[in-house]
């Protein structure tokens, strides 16, 4: 989330009047007006919003993210953190406060904590998917690729296949020199999602590496139309695009 602009009197009472006329249910909308309070700096309202949004939907990952931004801006991710370290002491079996756990420790950067606390849910329940795609991702992120396949392969095999763990797989496979393998799985994100930027950008540096660099560059330009921000490559990649 981007950074924060101020609110007038009169624009605020119009969000707090959208708020009351959210239909029932509907946790994407809750995330949505959270996202913009949080843009407005009402990170009170903003937190109040993405509790709502999880409340709805415990799994709605991109909510739970956002609230630990927003709990961040009003001091009190610390204390959000705290509060579930404590559940998972007294509850030590509940896997779903490990996984919230987890979860948390991951939206704060704390990759390994949150790679340590998927592993506790595996051992709570060794066939959880969604345990198995995000210890991938976590170890993706430690620079731990050969383990990360390893489990996201797992979930897979299980009958996970988003974009996001197919382009999970090519990364890893990418910083593993296997650029076959890479270009594969990246393609099949594509195949599922033609408008993930991330794939477009990754699937452009497959080819660099494997010397098509006119391929390299057309796979660049739906990555940028799609996200400016990997214009930024340009100049790494040497390509005129």
């Amino acid at each position: 989330m981007s950074e924060t602009a101020e609110i007038g009197k009169a624009e605020l009472k119009t969000l707090r009047g959208l708020a009351e006329r959210i239909r029932t249910g509907d946790e994407g909308a809750h995330n949505n007006l959270g996202v913009f309070y949080f843009k407005r700096g009402l990170f009170d309202e903003a937190v109040s919003e993405f509790k709502k949004a999880i409340a709805i939907d415990p799994k709605f990952e991109v909510a739970r993210s956002n609230i630990l931004h927003a709990l961040e801006k009003v001091g009190g991710t610390d204390a959000a953190v705290k509060t579930l370290l404590e559940s998972v002491m007294s509850q030590p079996n509940d896997i779903d406060v490990r996984m919230e756990l987890a979860s948390a420790y991951g939206s704060l950067g704390m990759h390994q904590d949150a790679a340590e606390q998927y592993l506790h849910c595996l051992n709570l329940d060794p066939e959880n998917k969604d345990a198995h795609t995000s210890l991938g991702i976590m170890l993706k992120n430690t620079g731990l690729y050969h383990d990360a396949v390893r489990e996201l392969q797992i979930a897979r095999r299980s009958g996970v296949g988003s974009p996001e763990l197919h382009l999970t797989l090519g990364e890893c496979f990418y910083n593993l020199g296997q650029y076959d393998l890479a270009m594969t799985s990246v393609n099949r994100a594509l195949e599922d999602d033609p408008e993930l930027s991330a794939a477009h950008f990754l699937l452009s540096f497959v080819y660099g590496e494997q010397q098509k660099v006119d391929m390299a560059g057309e796979e660049m330009k739906p990555a940028i139309r799609l996200d400016s921000s990997f214009s930024k490559a340009r100049a790494n990649l040497g390509l005129d695009y």
